[in-house]
This record gives C-alpha cells, structure tokens and sequence, in this order.
C-alpha cells in the first residue's frame, strides 16, 4: 500500500513539513488539530526530530473532529502555502490549545502568529488537498489520528515514543543496507 502511494505520501507541495531539508529518513503524520491524541503526541514527535536531525515530518491535516476541525485545517493549509515560514508556530499554537478548537481560538491563534488575513480568506486549492489527505488515510485503511508512515510501517495511534524512535532507526539501518 505505501508503495502504491509513495507520490502521494512524500511528494505533493501542498503538504507542510518540518525537519531535515535532504532527509535519510521521512515520515507522514496524519493529524487532526482537535485530536487530544494527536496534541499529547506533538511534544514527541519534537523530541523525536532533535535525537535525529536527518528526520522530515510531512504534515497531513485532516478534519476528522467536526466542523471546527475543517476551518482549523483550512485556516492552517492557507498559512502554509502562502506564508510557509508561519505555519510551524501556527501549528504548535493550534496543538497547545487545551480543549477543542472553536472560532474564538482560531482568532486568537491568528492573532498570535500574525496570520489573521489567512483566516477567512478562501482559496480554491484547499478543498482538493485536504480531500486527497483523506482519500489517502483510506487507501491506507487509516482511520484515525495521530497515525505516522516512517519506512515501510503504518503506526496507527498515540504510540511511545521508543516505539517511535524504533521505527526511525529501522528505516536508517535498512536506508543503510540498500544504499
């Protein structure tokens, strides 16, 4: 399945990521920013990039959690593709919301990271990529987030992050072995 999916998991511009800018190793993070799972993973996903700074993290944003989940995505997908070097901080801001994401805090997480004019601002080229990050968790059989690709393994869930770092180090030693 990652196989068959390789272009649409790695290589799409619409897709934020953070990390290595020429990576030994990348991983997909599928998120929802009102998953209270995907919140408790960020801080190892961010542990994870500082023990291995070869690792890339695509970003797929998808609205699994309601209508509040679509305009946070829609608000943070316009950030990244019109001011890219915003979108990380606007992303944590998002993240380290205690609770669900509701308009009042969309504005304030503009506010903060000076991305207001993005916040209602429609833009046709949203809609098909986060239609194509779902249909992507689907041909994957994903149905939930947080869930990572890293190598040939599909991680579904909230995972330690030894399971994690075991994963990346798979990938490296195998990247290793087949040059």
């Amino acid at each position: 399945m990652i196989n068959s999916n390789r272009s649409a998991l790695f290589h799409r511009a619409t897709d934020p990521w953070k990390g290595a800018e020429k990576p030994q190793v990348t991983m997909v993070y599928f998120t929802d920013f009102n998953c209270p799972y995907c919140k408790k993973l960020e801080p190892e996903l961010d542990k994870l990039m500082a023990e291995y700074p070869q690792l890339k993290i695509i970003v797929k944003m998808v609205p699994l959690q309601g209508q509040s989940s679509v305009e946070a995505v829609d608000f943070a997908q316009r950030v990244w593709l019109n001011e890219p070097a915003k979108f990380l901080k606007l992303k944590d801001t998002l993240m380290a919301a205690p609770r669900r994401l509701d308009r009042q805090t969309l504005a304030k997480a503009a506010a903060m990271t000076k991305t207001s004019q993005w916040l209602t601002q429609a833009e046709k080229s949203i809609s098909p990529a986060i239609s194509d990050n779902l249909e992507l968790m689907r041909g994957l059989r994903i149905g939930g987030t947080p869930s990572m690709v890293i190598g040939e393994q599909i991680i579904v869930g909230l995972v330690p992050f030894e399971r994690l770092k075991q994963q990346v180090e798979l990938t490296l030693e195998a990247r290793d072995e087949h040059g």
